[in-house]
């Protein structure tokens, strides 16, 4: 492992991670490793195209669409459902199907 010293650390950051480290009993240093740690973490989801899963509920929407496209069907809808529910035990709409 390597050691590293960090210069100018301004007072109030250092006073935070104090706090935090001995919140969680930990070192000082431990609590800076897991700091720098989750930042990066962080950092490189924003840079990244969200490898963690990490995209908002907007984003994963987004997506859903462009990759779901639209119906470009000819076929009246309600001809295309009672052929689904034809296919299906018991045939009427309504009928449950719990085969799924």
């Amino acid at each position: 492992m390597v050691n590293l010293t960090v210069r100018n650390i301004p007072e109030e950051i250092l006073k935070r991670v104090r706090i935090c480290a001995e919140r969680e009993r930990r070192s000082l240093n431990s609590e800076l490793l897991i700091v720098i740690e989750e930042g990066l973490v962080s950092h490189s989801s924003k840079e990244t195209e969200d490898p963690a899963g990490l995209l908002s509920p907007a984003g994963r929407e987004k997506i859903w669409n462009e990759l779901s496209g639209g119906w470009k069907g000819v076929r009246p809808l309600d001809g295309i459902i009672s052929e689904v529910y034809a296919g299906r035990d018991g045939g009427a709409p309504g009928a449950r199907n719990d085969h799924f």
